[in-house]
């Protein structure tokens, strides 16, 4: 695709219709008592059924699986990750006995009898593998908990540690364990559920984002074993993720991101600057951190009104200097950001646009700018960036149509049509939308409905249209 030459180009490329539609959300629930060859757990099948009733009743699909082999443990993850389609939401859950070996992190059936370390990395279930397989399916979003290791009973060699080894994960993945790395966790033989399952249900239907829902669970979990257990948590989300799905903060802001319409929302009084969003931007003498916000904003006007006028060099400097006096100051990276874009130097476009989001976020628009600038680059962060825009402001989706052109280019073409089918049935006079439909039917070798397409796109393009 033609990269724009023009900030005017941008503000056609990047103008598009509203549209919402809620991604799948699937779980994989895993509970294991009753070991065949060392001792059996007392709560894991009560964990995990526990979990998968809180789950379904939040709308997730629940595969849930109980005391199960090595073979049963595969082909549950193999149905799991086979189900799961770009764009859903993926969370596996997991109560039962856990080992580490060498830094990797593994998963015990029921039927395990291994002794040595090596044994254990071939009868135990990698999580790595199991984050790897998920990923691979394009899902936006890769949610891991792990309430196990209660001990380690299957080794005398110091190759294995007990507790869990710290993992990295990849962009949109969290990941939670029972307790911290190295470390081991309570059955609770006295109560139904283990220590931390028993704390994360208790807050499970919350409406704060799952990191806060995980947090109160830690907090209760080193209150109840009196320092002895203490969850450890990971998380690469982008936005704001909620695990109750019915709770998700369903914004209806629907501007158009439309770059012309939205410097236009910024006036030439410094005290009247608005976000490229639309919300106000402070102007008071300074901030509560100490930054000038007044001279950043005469600066970022200038910046602007210069970029507007083409003379991009002198606005780069305008820029630079308004984040000098106000480093966090969004909308200068993002503009930054477009004109470093329209110069053609897409690593530092990339750069600024990372640097938003790194400062803030919540910018959908961060995310939807570097998703349309690392879309040839990196089409599978792209994807990842342009699905963060939307789970944070639902109701504003330019990123749809830049996600329908991403998926198209990975040859996702049933994901990329779902995507403009909804934005049609809540726009439906989007010439864009109709284009870009046009392309998908090209390459799903529907040509009639391609050709239709286009004539509706053309239609919709004539003078005279709103």
């Amino acid at each position: 695709m033609r990269q724009p030459t023009t900030l005017a180009a941008i503000a056609l490329f990047m103008t598009f219709s509203v549209v919402s539609k809620a991604n799948d959300r699937k779980a994989l629930v895993i509970g294991n008592d009753n070991y065949t060859h060392t001792h059996a757990l007392l709560n894991a099948r009560n964990d995990a059924k526990d979990v998968a009733d809180a789950l379904t009743s939040f709308g997730y699909s629940v595969n849930l699986s109980l005391d199960s082999t090595r073979q049963q443990l595969d082909q549950a993850i193999m149905l799991f990750t086979q189900n799961l389609a770009p764009g859903d939401v993926a969370l596996v859950y997991y109560s039962g006995h856990g080992f580490q070996v060498g830094g990797e992190n593994y998963l015990v059936p029921v039927d395990f009898a291994a002794n040595t370390a090596s044994l254990g990395r071939q009868e135990g279930v990698s999580i790595s593998s199991v984050l790897q397989g998920i990923s691979s399916r394009g899902t936006r979003v890769q949610i891991i908990i792990l309430d196990a290791c209660r001990d380690n009973p299957f080794f005398s060699s110091r190759s294995a540690d007990a507790g869990w080894a710290d993992m990295g994960n990849a962009a949109g993945t969290l990941m939670a364990f029972g307790t911290a790395p190295g470390s081991t966790s309570s059955d609770n033989p006295t109560g139904r559920n283990g220590l931390f399952t028993k704390a994360l249900l208790e807050h499970i239907s919350s409406t704060l984002p799952i990191e806060a829902v995980l947090k109160q669970a830690r907090k209760e979990t080193i209150l109840a074993s009196q320092g002895a257990q203490i969850p450890w948590i990971a998380s690469s989300l982008v936005g704001s993720f909620r695990i109750n799905g019915h709770n998700e903060n369903q914004a209806t802001r629907s501007e158009e991101l439309s770059l012309n319409d939205q410097l236009a929302l910024i006036p030439t009084g410094p005290s009247q600057a608005r976000d490229l969003s639309g919300s106000p931007v402070s102007t008071n003498a300074q901030s509560q951190n100490g930054f000038d916000l007044r001279s950043a904003d005469i600066l970022a006007q200038q910046g602007i009104l210069l970029a507007q006028q083409g003379n991009y060099q002198e606005a780069i400097r305008s820029l630079s200097a308004a984040l000098e006096a106000h480093p966090g100051y969004s909308i200068v990276l993002r503009v930054l950001g477009l004109i470093f874009h329209v110069l053609g130097r897409g690593a530092d476009a990339a750069a600024q646009f990372t640097r938003a989001i790194n400062t803030d976020p919540e910018d959908s628009l961060a995310y939807t700018y570097r998703c349309a600038e690392t879309t040839n680059s990196d089409p599978l962060s792209a994807i990842r960036d342009c699905y963060a825009s939307v789970a944070i402001t639902p109701q504003f989706v330019p990123a749809r149509l830049l996600l329908a052109n991403a998926l198209l280019a990975q040859g996702q073409s049933e994901a990329a049509l779902r995507e403009i089918t909804s934005a049609l049935i809540i726009a439906p006079d989007s010439a864009q939308s109709y284009a870009v439909r046009a392309r998908i039917m090209k390459a799903l070798g529907q040509d009639a409905a391609a050709d239709k397409d286009i004539r509706r796109a053309i239609a919709l393009s004539l003078p005279g249209r709103p």
